[in-house]
């Protein structure tokens, strides 16, 4: 193929607005400047040309942890990096999908993008697992290829408050053009997720959890719940450094949430069993969970990012199951329980009691519903009720263990 010459990059933040007279109110200014920001800082990158033209293989030890090193995947070294033809980013080895260091106007690594056709399985993936897009993914079920980047989008709108620290999320397209010979243009597009890049030291797979504030766990666990997520790995939480010794966490790689209510059978949360994960709500995430409304999330995804119906609903699920857990007092380990299978061919509670509504409105798991059917006010009791008696039964089953662990307490201290 014949040598090409460097050409012009522009780019461009937007969010796949349906209906923008309804979607801008539901979205917070802050947000909205977050979001601004983040994508001014990588055209200023790009247009002093902090975009390589060759990229080194890196060694297990080439760099320290911090601003060279993004955390989440396979060890460091496992796969070199060759360089990216369209030459818009950094291509970061240890993940399985095409993930990219952008840089700002100085040259600092400012943000992380993900092209949705370079996810895992997709047809530009440069790690050798490609495939079809918008076809469901061999990585998880109920999840397309090709709808990552809307997924990791959608994390940072349903973090309200910044609750979970999940980093500035945009969906970014670039346009970059090339001067092939004879003096013809070829413009080549990418449309991915764009994050603001966070500083660590680690991530919470290199340290004990011990350190970890109960707060920060139970915010991320909260909406982990809340979104059903299929990929909450020790990895994808990084580590920053407090002051008094503690450690903060900050959330990553969301692009395997909100999974088709079809397909809730594999939820993975590593916080199910950390210590922090036992202890009871402070008052101000019990006052947040009590504040989430399910149906204006529902509704922000749908006009903003357009995700499908069915996992517009596991929104519904998840939300809903947070609230009617926290009010009946359960601590987000017995939350967590109810969304995990205890054995790989047994469904969940949560799947069970998604089956059960369904089932009350003539509908099953497998056949053909219709988007309206999805969205019935019907299916919305239904799930409702069944969430509802999910949850009293595992409050009965928490209070009779307590009541066991008060009695050993007591006999154990009498003699």
């Amino acid at each position: 193929r014949p040598p090409r010459r460097r050409g012009g990059y522009e780019s461009h933040a937007h969010l796949v607005l349906r209906d923008r007279c309804e979607s801008l109110p539901l979205l917070q200014r802050i947000k909205l400047g977050a979001l601004v920001r983040l994508v001014l800082d990588v055209q200023g990158g790009l247009r002093h040309g902090h975009s390589p033209t060759a990229v080194e293989p890196h060694s297990p030890h080439s760099s320290p942890r911090g601003e060279e090193e993004w955390g989440g995947g396979a060890p460091r070294g496992a796969w070199a990096a060759p360089a990216s033809e369209f030459g818009y980013g950094e291509l970061i080895e240890e993940c399985c999908g095409g993930t990219y260091r952008m840089r700002d106007a100085a040259g600092a690594v400012c943000a992380i993008f993900k092209p949705c056709d370079e996810e895992p399985y997709a047809p530009e993936n440069p790690k050798g697992f490609s495939g079809s897009m918008h076809v469901e993914s061999a990585m998880k079920p109920g999840i397309r290829v090709g709808s990552g980047a809307a997924r990791e989008c959608g994390a940072y709108l349903l973090d309200h408050e910044g609750a979970a620290a999940v980093p500035v999320t945009a969906m970014l397209y670039i346009t970059h053009t090339v001067i092939v010979p004879e003096d013809k243009a070829e413009v080549q597009i990418k449309v991915g997720s764009l994050q603001r890049f966070q500083a660590h030291q680690c991530t919470a797979e290199d340290t004990g959890t011990n350190r970890f504030r109960a707060g920060d766990v139970h915010r991320i666990g909260v909406f982990d719940c809340r979104t059903f997520n299929m990929d909450r790995n020790s990895d994808n939480l990084l580590v920053t450094a407090l002051e008094g010794g503690v450690f903060g966490l900050v959330p990553i790689d969301h692009g395997y949430i909100l999974p088709s209510c079809r397909h809730l059978e594999e939820v993975n949360i590593c916080w199910l069993y950390w210590p922090q994960a036992r202890r009871g709500y402070d008052e101000w995430t019990l006052r947040y969970i009590e504040g989430l409304d399910a149906e204006a999330d529902v509704s922000l995804l749908r006009t903003t990012l357009g995700l499908p119906e069915d996992c517009l609903v596991t929104l519904f699920v998840g939300t809903t199951l947070v609230q009617k857990a926290a009010q009946a007092g359960l601590t987000l380990h017995a939350t967590g329980l109810l969304m995990v299978r205890e054995e790989a061919d047994a469904p969940s509670a949560m799947e069970e009691a998604v089956s059960r509504a369904l089932e009350r409105c003539g509908l099953s798991l497998t056949g053909e519903v219709s988007d309206d059917e999805w969205r019935s006010e019907a299916l919305r009791e239904a799930l409702a009720d069944a969430i509802g008696a999910t949850v009293q039964a595992a409050a009965q089953g928490q209070r009779v263990s307590e009541t066991y662990r008060s009695l050993a307490k007591t006999l154990c201290e009498a003699t």
